[in-house]
């Protein structure tokens, strides 16, 4: 009998568990909704990383930059800048 009581034990605590999980998740989900997602073009990039526009495309080149987001033009995150920087 003390099994059956160890695992209804531990089934209660491993379900209060991925509660606080999900509950936890949604909170997260829910502050990036509330926070735009800051992008910065080759000209912004290169203010924020004082240098120049050039310094930028040939750091990009080089593999040196953050990988840009999806699309024609270079946009990268301005976290991902500042993280790396």
């Amino acid at each position: 009998m003390g099994r059956v009581t160890q695992a209804a034990a531990s089934a209660r605590y491993l379900q209060r568990t991925l509660e606080r999980i999900a509950d936890a998740l949604e909170k997260l989900a829910a502050q990036n909704e509330a926070t735009p997602l800051e992008t910065v073009d080759v000209k912004q990039a290169a203010m924020l990383l004082h240098t120049t526009p050039r310094a930028v495309y040939v750091r990009h080149q080089r593999g040196q930059m953050p990988t840009p987001l999806p699309g024609r033009k270079l946009v990268w995150r301005k976290s991902d800048l500042l993280r790396g920087a």
